[in-house]
């Protein structure tokens, strides 16, 4: 018996999962809306995009730097910006 997924060409697949990645993201609050149709090769990596950042560990900034490092990059960057 051959399963359903092995019939299905490579576009189809995309597809799917491409469908697949927009239900997940929508249960977690997100919304789409279609404009154009974009090439499913695209559209999934755009999606698999979205799952990282939003599957990321989100840290505050003063648990990344001290509060002496945080002002030295500030300085650096005011300093690179006056340059």
């Amino acid at each position: 018996m051959t399963d359903y997924n092995d019939e299905l060409n490579e576009k189809d697949k995309l597809e799917q999962e491409n469908f697949l990645l927009k239900s997940k993201i929508v249960i977690k609050g997100g919304d789409f809306q279609k404009f154009s149709d974009i090439d499913p090769e695209i559209e999934n990596q755009f999606l698999k995009n979205i799952m990282a950042f939003e599957e990321g560990e989100v840290k505050p900034v003063h648990e990344i730097w001290s509060q002496e490092e945080l002002k030295a990059e500030i300085k650096r960057r005011e300093i690179e910006e006056n340059c």
